[in-house]
């Protein structure tokens, strides 16, 4: 009769994600962790460390939690750059399936934040340290856009027109921004040229709607390729003396949030008709120019 001891299990692994992604600064995200068991029976006390990458921390609010067994130790706090589970009481990971334990992070810089964790163990298979025994990825965090404009003819007489433009920036470098807009309400008193001509100008791709005659102008659904700007542009006028000081509403992007107000004034001159004449005379059509001249009788003068 022969007899065989227990084999030695498969170790588990450890994989993670971030959701949703990318974010806001200071916006939340889910971190993830999945431990999976590849073998037919359970396994027992697993545990890992987790540190996060500079720039990255538990939210205000954790909302840890686990789907795992065995009551594993998982109470992140807010505001760590560390998480640990299952370091007290280990869990228990089901056979040939897995579990995840889950809390909110938050990103305080912009940029891609690269997190490697510590590696996974169980009482039965020791340390994975090998493939697929830590777990790795990455939270991008990106900045809203940011607007500014500017009168193109400044100052301008009654009824004369100036080229309003604005200019959006996005200053994620890798990341596109989509879903910008912005809205432009202008101080009384100043309009868009009626007919609309030139025709409102957008580089920003997306809708904008301007009326002639209208005092105000505003875009939506547009979209900016990282490290990029772009430009809506409209024709105004105005038919009273005075310095129009103008801010718009702040620009936003889908996920990046709320950017910043963009101001400029322009300044409307009364127009002047006064006109003065100088008359000169001299005894060459080139000069010099006096404006008395003492000659002879029948000296060809010039004026």
């Amino acid at each position: 009769m022969a007899f065989s001891g227990c084999g030695v299990p498969t170790q588990p692994t450890l994989t993670k994600s971030f959701a949703p992604n990318p974010i806001a600064v200071n916006g939340t995200s889910t971190l993830t962790f999945t431990l999976s068991n590849p073998n037919t029976a359970q396994l027992t006390g697993a545990k890992f460390t987790d540190t996060l990458p500079a720039g990255m921390q538990v939210a205000a609010t954790p909302s840890a939690s686990t789907t795992c067994t065995g009551s594993p130790t998982w109470a992140p706090a807010a505001g760590s750059t560390a998480v640990n589970f299952g370091q007290t009481t280990g869990a228990n990971i089901p056979a040939s399936g897995s579990c995840t334990a889950s809390v909110n992070v938050t990103a305080t810089t912009a940029g891609p934040h690269t997190n490697v964790s510590g590696f996974i163990s169980t009482t039965e298979g020791g340390t994975n340290s090998g493939s697929g025994g830590s777990a790795t990825a990455s939270l991008t965090a990106i900045v809203a856009p940011s607007i500014a404009k500017a009168f193109g003819t400044n100052p301008i007489l009654v009824n004369g027109t100036s080229l309003l433009t604005f200019t959006i920036t996005n200053p994620n470098a890798s990341d596109t921004l989509s879903g910008i807009a912005f809205a432009d309400t202008y101080p009384g008193g100043l309009v868009n040229v009626s007919p609309l001509s030139p025709p409102v100008a957008n580089t920003c791709g997306g809708s904008v709607t301007a009326t002639a005659g209208g005092n105000s102008i505003s875009l939506s659904g547009g979209s900016l390729a990282g490290g990029a700007s772009c430009t809506v542009s409209v024709t105004v006028t105005a038919a009273a003396v005075n310095v129009y000081a103008n801010t718009s509403g702040a620009v936003s992007a889908t996920t990046a949030g709320t950017g910043s107000t963009a101001s400029a004034s322009l300044t409307v001159n009364a127009p002047d008709p006064a006109i003065s004449v100088l008359k000169r005379v001299g005894t060459s059509a080139t000069g010099p120019w006096f404006d008395f001249l003492s000659v002879a009788p029948t000296t060809p003068l010039y004026y």
